[in-house]
Formats: C-alpha cells, structure tokens, sequence
C-alpha cells in the first residue's frame, strides 16, 4: 500500500472511529442510520459484483485447463506444473 493511501485510510479509520464513539453515546440521526445503511448495501453489493466476476472467470480457468483450483494448487505446490504466466 503507497503512503497516499495509507494516510487515507488511517484518516478513514479515525472517522469511523468517531462515528463509532458517537453511536455508543446515542447520538444517532435518522439520516445518519439512512446514509449508513444505504452505504453499506452499496457496498455489499458491489463486493457481491466482483465476487461472481471472479468466480465466473476461475470457473473458465478451471474448464479451460480441466482440473479445479484445488488441484491446481497441490500440483502447484508440489511443483507439478509449469511456470506460464496464466
């Protein structure tokens, strides 16, 4: 991780951190919860997005070379394949 977005995410965690302190206090709005929850399906659907994107082209990778990942990783790790780039 660069020094840029180091210091933004330590500047991210300090807010919510804060976020957090007020939240144990109670002072909790109605568009504070709002603007959460809609942060957070956002969020959640975007990690949900790349997931299958990532699942659907292991599972090219996987029938494209006829064995699960699994397998290529023992073979791998015992040094039974070779060293091309995909």
């Amino acid at each position: 991780m660069g020094e840029i977005q180091a210091a933004a995410s330590q500047a991210t965690f300090r807010r919510l951190s804060m976020l957090t302190h007020l939240y144990q206090e109670g002072q909790v709005s109605a568009l504070m919860e709002r603007t959460l929850a809609k942060l957070l399906t956002h969020e959640a659907e975007v990690c949900q997005s790349q997931l299958s994107q990532l699942l659907a082209a292991l599972a090219e990778f996987e029938q494209q070379y006829g064995r699960s990942s699994d397998e290529f990783y023992h073979r791998f790790q015992a040094g039974q394949t070779d060293d091309r780039m995909d």
